[in-house]
């Protein structure tokens, strides 16, 4: 989380308006993506792999230890959701065996509009840099920002 609001900080201090800020996180980044997309101004949030919340994705991994009691940080994606109001952008991999498709699922459900999601058809963990993939979330972000205009 410090190292989010580090570069946010030096983004604005650069002169980048929220207009031209893209918040986007991948698989545990979700979680901190999320949160400041709940914080502070941007353009759009764009999520790769993410999930409802870090406990649910640790219990379903670790199952012989008590995650519940253990784990302090929760990136309860699913709460904080519903204080983002940019566009939001959801790609995930149907054959993620780290993170699934369900819970990236559900958790757009909880998302405010205006929401996109890409279903990968065979993709897994990751798939932002998949060549069919990768300019289609740069087409979306290009149509959701001044990035592209002077």
């Amino acid at each position: 989380m410090q190292d989010g609001e580090a570069a946010y900080r030096e983004a604005r201090a650069r002169g980048y308006d929220g207009d031209r800020i893209v918040l986007m996180g991948a698989s545990l980044g979700t979680g901190v993506a999320i949160a400041f997309a709940a914080m502070h101004e941007a353009a759009a949030l764009v999520l790769e792999a993410p999930y409802l919340s870090a406990l649910d994705v640790a219990s379903r991994h670790y199952g012989i230890f008590p995650v519940r009691w253990l784990m302090l940080d929760r990136f309860r994606s699913d709460l904080a959701i519903r204080d983002v109001h940019v566009p939001v952008l959801m790609v995930h991999g149907e054959e993620d065996n780290v993170i699934p498709i369900s819970s990236a699922k559900r958790l757009f459900e909880l998302a405010n509009e205006p929401k996109t999601f890409v279903s990968v058809p065979g993709g897994n963990h990751l798939v932002l840099g998949l060549a069919d993939v990768f300019p289609r979330v740069c087409e979306w972000i290009d149509a959701r920002t001044t990035l592209a205009r002077p």
